[in-house]
């Protein structure tokens, strides 16, 4: 994958004669642990070789590495927070959500980024579009491990065997599987939501009416109440904001993707327009259903809108 290719492509890249390009993977090796980040950093901006001439792949690989290093931050936090919330108390509740305005704070530089492609002439991308074969052009190895550690289940994806996608490498494959397989946002979620232990008839009630299945949106039964018993009265107490203040934290997550992928869109639209995208999928139409579609906490937001009718009555 253009910018998600591991060393080992080298060697395939030179049994087609191309010049082995330095992927943007590498932003992400370490480039900020200990003495040797200046190292790393040094490494990273000047270790480049470019399969085509056309200058605008450097623009297009610069950026992308930004993404990637964006995206590694944004899986760090992400992991803290999950690592905060192992003590599910609203104390250490409210404790997280400077880090959910970090997140924030990273996904408001998606849009100027995604910017800086739309001023490419889509003549200039054809030049090297070329190159990345079935890769996906920026949709990378990170960007799913970002959407695993939120807790994005496999069930909520448009592409459910996204391994069988043409773009996707074995190793990567397996990079994936871990990360599915690891601690999630949503797990960590549930664990503070369970520990409201809402458990009367008429907030069971409520649940039935949404018509959400515990268990298969990613939360319990008992955190899906949990969500309800919050939302009875926001402004109970200073622990009740806080837990509601989480809930809003959780759906900001939805947001950031939101963000990413309306602006990826729109640079699709422009650069390549209806043809094929670079992946093999549908192009914008596929991206739209992604768009539309694909949400983490979309559950939690049904159930808060539930909650909120409810006690206007």
């Amino acid at each position: 994958v253009h910018g998600s290719e591991h060393w080992a492509a080298e060697d395939q890249l030179r049994a087609l004669k191309l010049k082995p390009v330095l992927h943007a993977s590498i932003a992400t090796q370490k480039l900020h642990d200990g003495p040797g980040a200046q190292q790393g950093a040094q490494a990273l901006l000047t270790n480049m070789n470019y399969v085509s001439e056309v200058p605008d792949e450097k623009l297009f690989i610069r950026v992308h590495q930004t993404f990637e290093l964006m995206l590694d931050t944004v899986h760090s936090i992400v992991g803290r927070i999950i690592s905060m919330l192992e003590d599910p108390s609203p104390a250490q509740v409210r404790a997280t959500h400077p880090l959910f305005q970090q997140l924030g704070g990273i996904s408001a530089l998606f849009a100027p980024l995604f910017g800086i492609l739309m001023a490419m002439p889509p003549t200039e991308f054809e030049k090297f579009r070329g190159v990345f074969g079935t890769s996906s052009g920026l949709q990378s190895v990170m960007f799913r491990q970002v959407e695993m550690i939120t807790g994005l289940l496999r069930q909520k994806r448009v592409a459910k065997q996204f391994e069988k996608m043409a773009f996707i490498k074995p190793l990567d494959i397996t990079t994936i599987a871990t990360s599915e397989q690891s601690p999630s946002l949503m797990a960590a979620a549930g664990k503070v939501l369970e520990a409201i232990g809402a458990t009367d008839t008429h907030t069971e009630q409520l649940l039935n009416r949404v018509a959400i299945e515990p268990d298969k949106c990613g939360l319990s039964k008992k955190a899906c109440m949990g969500v309800l018993q919050i939302m009875k009265n926001p402004t109970a107490d200073s622990d009740t904001i806080a837990l509601h203040t989480f809930l809003l934290d959780l759906l900001s997550i939805d947001d950031f993707f939101n963000v990413w992928r309306e602006a990826h869109v729109e640079v699709v639209k422009y650069q390549i327009g209806e043809k094929t995208g670079t992946g093999n999928t549908a192009g914008v139409g596929y991206l739209e259903l992604v768009r539309r579609k694909q949400r983490v906490f979309d559950d939690v937001k049904r159930l808060m809108e539930a909650a909120t009718k409810e006690a206007r009555g």
